[in-house]
């Protein structure tokens, strides 16, 4: 019995040896591939202006305060800043068919009716029950909340 115990005890220890050196391994791996990446994106190319550029944005006091009526007034303020920033400064190379940003593109938001990048109000048929706001939250992505607000 003092056998096994003592040749159970030696393989123990070398399971957690070899668990050891594997989880360090692995973490010298995940840190490595961190490190790469941290280069890879260091030697892209540099950012367009409208990557950086920042909305001045009602703070969350602003819209616990705000109505509807006046949130949107800053949307179309800040849209108004984003034309100005970005679409009237476009260089010719940026000036491209499938540039959201360019205002003679084939996606610029501006030309669609209504412009479903402003905040609006879907009322339902009938007497309201009750109220949800659908905020779309991801820039660019390639669809709206609308449909969904629509079929509830």
């Amino acid at each position: 019995m003092m056998r096994f115990t003592r040749l159970l005890n030696k393989s123990g220890l070398r399971l957690v040896s070899v668990a050891k050196k594997a989880i360090i391994g692995l973490l010298v791996v995940v840190i490595v591939f961190f490190i790469g990446r941290i280069y890879e994106s260091q030697r892209g190319p540099a950012l367009h202006r409208w990557h950086t550029w920042t909305a001045n944005e009602m703070s969350a006091s602003e819209i616990d305060r705000a109505t509807f009526a006046e949130y949107q007034t800053r949307e179309a303020a800040i849209f108004r800043d984003m034309k100005s920033s970005i679409t009237d400064t476009l260089s010719d190379d940026e000036k491209t068919a499938i540039n959201r940003f360019y205002a003679q593109s084939l996606v610029y938001p501006d030309k669609f009716h209504p412009d479903w990048n402003r905040s609006f109000i879907l009322l339902p048929q009938g007497k309201p029950r009750g109220a949800a706001v659908l905020l779309h939250g991801l820039t660019d992505s390639p669809y709206s909340v609308h449909y969904l607000a629509q079929r509830y």
